[in-house]
């Protein structure tokens, strides 16, 4: 993991985040997190809130942490937060949203450390379950091993904002989580799909 935030660089090395000032003189500083899963990925996407501005937001697939642009840190202590979660959280209208299983997570909109466990929504049109998350322009896409959903926000009134988009389903899967690659309004991966041959006799 590691990510360009607010004139720093945050890595993550070990059992802990490092930021360096760009452009400074001297070894980067830890900033004492406890990471339980050293041996897995570590992500980090930048946020905004309309209350506490924008923010780095860091998962390890057991917990979180918020960075805002003084660079105090905010353990997310949250009972309902998703834990554990697929590490491949997204940003969109206020929300980070997390998966685990076949369910998306978001947080309160605009607040990254509140987490309520009625928002969610479901990617169930196959049984393969999520292995990351993206982004493509204003939508979330949920990979399964087999198949993709995309969901947009609804703005619905209770429960998770977000609706599967129908007609946008693809019968293809992502291969690995490690292959998806995001630039701007683009969204590249290593495809995975099921072959079945049919004899007809």
């Amino acid at each position: 993991g590691i990510q360009f935030f607010n004139g720093k660089i945050y890595a993550a090395y070990g059992d802990d985040i490092y930021v360096d000032v760009l452009n400074s003189v001297g070894a980067p500083t830890a900033l004492g997190l406890t990471i339980t899963t050293t041996d897995t990925t570590i992500a980090m996407i930048v946020g905004n809130s309309s209350s506490i501005g924008d923010y780095l937001f860091i998962c390890d697939g057991v917990d979180g942490w918020v960075i805002n642009t003084a660079g105090t840190v905010t353990p997310i202590t949250d009972a309902d937060f998703p834990s554990p979660h697929i590490i491949s959280p997204v940003f969109l209208d206020g929300y980070i949203v997390l998966a685990k299983g076949s369910d998306l997570y978001n947080c309160n909109v605009d607040d990254p450390t509140s987490w309520d466990p009625s928002n969610f929504v479901s990617a169930e049109s196959f049984p393969d379950p999520i292995t990351a998350l993206a982004r493509q322009n204003n939508q979330i896409i949920a990979f399964g091993e087999y198949s993709s959903e995309f969901f947009y926000n609804a703005a619905n009134a209770s429960g998770s904002p977000f609706n599967r988009n129908e007609g946008a389903l693809i019968q293809i899967g992502c291969a690995s989580a490690d292959s998806i690659c995001k630039h701007e309004r683009n969204c590249a991966f290593v495809g995975n799909q099921i072959l079945v041959d049919m004899l007809i006799g």
